[in-house]
């Protein structure tokens, strides 16, 4: 059993949240690469045919084109900066929570009394980030387990835990 103190720091928040944007593998990425590389072409093919062909229209086209690039990494930028906000708010309440993590189920713990208990059978998704592993049980439930929160316990004991049970998943 390894035990975690929940603290939901903005990195960590960040980090899932891009992670639900543009999906945790490569799989999952694949239609946000597609369409970023179609959206990056069209400007590079208007500008090449206005080399070549000097007719104003391509360049307008390419201009327009690369504007609606800018206005997309915009928007996606502030609505990562958004739901980051809104929902490190949110996971405030959990902040000095300890979770134990064992084979069997997740406990919540407060004040050396139990708060919560999470079976894994209740779990929806898990995914491993750079700083934290993510876990979303079916009621919309969101676990972020820092890796440089660890009580006690390994941290290695805990990612063997979990990848068994994304494993299952």
């Amino acid at each position: 059993m390894t035990d975690f103190e929940l603290k939901y720091s903005e990195k960590s928040v960040r980090e899932y949240i891009k992670q639900s944007f543009f999906g945790g593998s490569v799989v999952g990425m694949l239609p946000t690469v597609l369409c970023a590389g179609m959206l990056t072409a069209i400007p590079i093919v208007g500008l090449i045919g206005w080399i070549m062909l000097h007719q104003d229209l391509l360049l307008i086209v390419s201009i327009c084109a690369l504007a609606l690039d800018a206005i997309i990494v915009l928007v996606i930028s502030l609505l990562i900066k958004k739901y980051t906000k809104k929902l490190s708010t949110a996971l405030r309440a959990f902040d000095g929570l300890v979770c134990c993590v064992s084979e069997k189920d997740i406990i919540f713990v407060r004040d050396n009394a139990p708060q919560n208990i999470i079976s894994w059978d209740d779990v929806d998704e898990i995914s491993e980030g750079k700083t934290a592993f993510f876990i979303r049980t079916s009621k919309g439930f969101i676990i972020i387990l820092e890796k440089d929160c660890v009580l006690s316990g390994t941290l290695e004991e805990a990612t063997e835990i979990i990848n068994k049970k994304l494993n299952k998943k």
